[in-house]
């Protein structure tokens, strides 16, 4: 886990989000870098991430409308 990272203890949607912060963060550092191999990785991580919250989210538009 990242220096930058909260610790998560709300749940398993928290802790995908949180998770999501952190692939954002490694994303952004990779980019930096220009370093494609890892630029990749973060976005293919970030990807599963978002799928994976994918479905609390709509779960969270339903209670909502």
């Amino acid at each position: 886990m990242s220096a930058r990272q909260p610790p998560f203890d709300k749940g398993p949607a928290a802790r995908l989000f949180a998770l999501l912060i952190e692939a954002l963060h490694e994303e952004s550092d990779a980019l930096v870098a220009n370093d494609a191999a890892r630029i990749a990785a973060a976005a293919h991580r970030k990807q599963a991430l978002l799928e994976a919250l994918a479905p609390q989210a709509k779960a969270l538009r339903a209670g909502l409308g």
